[in-house]
Formats: structure tokens, C-alpha cells, sequence
């Protein structure tokens, strides 16, 4: 397969660099606003909280996450139904994060 059969994925690795960096700028090194990598990365921000702690695997996460939507959605037939499959499991992870993170998290 060419890589021109890989729209969406190409697309989101080129946004994954900047909403990394605009999320950990506003982080401000743990003493900032989270809200922006709660809500732009909640399977990494997920396991941090389940966890408690951050570790490799979590940064791991956040760098691939959206490739891996960017995969999903190039690969299936009906991309209307995967996008909106994707963006209902993005929003429950983050409510499940606003929910659950305690206060050293917001």
C-alpha cells in the first residue's frame, strides 16, 4: 500500500506534534492547566490516573494515539461510522478522567 491510501493517518502525525507541545507547554511542568491533555489524550491520561504515577508507557501513549485513530480510520470501509465510534470512546475516557482524577490532577 502508498502512502496517499493514508490521508487521515498522514494528517494526524503532523497534529500530534503540536497538541503534545501545546499540552505540555499549558502542563507547565505538573504546576499548570491539564485540561488540554485530558481532553486531547485520555488513553494516556487514563492510565496515569489508574495508575498514579506517569511513566514511559504513558508518553508512548500519547505519541501514537492519534496515528492509531489516523490507522483505524484509513482501514475501514465506512469511515463515518468509525470516526464517530472513535470520538464517543475519546469523550467517555475523558469524562471517566474529570470524574476520577483527584485534586493533584486538576
Amino acid at each position: 500500500m502508498s502512502i496517499e491510501n493514508y490521508e487521515v493517518t498522514r494528517k494526524m502525525l503532523i497534529l500530534t506534534p503540536i497538541f503534545l507541545f501545546i499540552s505540555i507547554l499549558l502542563g507547565g511542568n505538573g504546576h499548570g492547566y491539564f485540561f488540554p491533555i485530558f481532553v486531547l489524550f485520555p488513553t494516556a491520561t487514563f492510565t496515569c490516573i489508574w495508575m498514579m504515577k506517569l511513566t514511559v508507557i504513558n508518553l508512548i501513549l500519547a505519541v501514537f494515539q492519534f496515528p492509531a485513530y489516523g490507522i483505524i480510520i484509513d482501514k475501514t470501509s465506512n469511515k463515518k461510522r468509525t470516526i464517530i465510534s472513535l470520538f464517543i470512546i475519546h469523550v467517555m475516557l475523558t469524562i471517566l478522567i474529570l470524574k476520577f482524577a483527584d485534586e493533584n490532577w486538576k
